[in-house]
């Protein structure tokens, strides 16, 4: 299902919410199915190919060093059928020249994508999630930053995926509010669309999110940042020039 993969990053976020209580001090550990041992794990894509295997989002859970606390998993597959939405059409304009933040450190996984990060940001990791809690989350809501890919059924151009992700997501949260989308491109020449929007996924509260999105001819890459309504404007800018160097690696 085209996009699906995008629907999986808003899982990982969303249900960081749920794992880690706003305590920063206090980690969960569990398991959960997310394809195997690496992180990047694919979704199925609807374009006229069959079906692929379902995506079951795992849960985020850092590493721990204190009692294991079991946790439920939020299933966020997406349904087959998406109801009819009216995203906001995507510019036409030339994309923005957008350069990579003089303090970033650079991150390259071996699942085979790379992402210039803050240096502020904490590093987690276990067998089936790699990503940051940046330290700007409240009480309620540990904000965080993660990476998903999906292996795509045929090459297409990036505003194919996109428009396929937008629509996806209006479907699993009625609500969704697609504040901004953008295209920016890097010194190396790679196009990225900046989406954001806000929320509320089943089951949870409503949520904000910047997703950066960018595709090869085999794959596209997801960079999500989950965060509260609150705060998100004061944040969506300086986290989005991170977020825009999602590359392949």
């Amino acid at each position: 299902m085209l996009g699906a993969l995008v629907a999986m990053a808003v899982g990982f976020g969303a249900v960081l919410w749920l794992t880690r209580s706003g305590d920063d001090d206090t980690r969960d550990t569990a398991s959960t199915d997310a394809g195997g041992d690496t992180p990047d794990d694919t979704g199925a894509l609807d374009t006229g190919a069959p079906d692929a295997s379902p995506v079951t989002v795992p849960v985020t859970t850092p590493a721990a060093t204190v009692e294991p606390v079991p946790v439920t998993t939020i299933p966020l597959t997406l349904p087959g059928t998406v109801a009819p939405t009216d995203p906001p059409p995507p510019t036409t304009e030339a994309p923005i020249p957008v350069a990579v933040p003089a303090d970033a450190v650079p991150y390259a996984d071996p699942a085979g994508w790379s992402l210039a990060v803050a240096p502020g940001w904490r590093f987690e990791q276990t067998p089936t999630f790699t990503g940051w809690f940046t330290g700007t989350g409240s009480d309620g809501f540990q904000d965080n930053v993660n990476v998903v890919l999906e292996d795509l059924p045929r090459a297409m151009d990036l505003a194919t995926y996109v428009d396929a992700a937008v629509a996806l997501i209006q479907g699993q949260a009625p609500d969704a509010v697609i504040t901004d989308r953008q295209r920016v491109v890097g010194p190396d020449g790679v196009e990225v669309e900046l989406v954001s929007w806000t929320g509320t996924l089943p089951g949870l509260p409503t949520l904000a999110f910047v997703q950066a999105m960018t595709i090869t001819d085999t794959r596209a890459y997801v960079a999500t940042f989950t965060s509260e309504p609150a705060r998100i404007a004061d944040l969506a800018l300086a986290f989005g020039q991170y977020l825009a160097t999602v590359r392949a690696a």
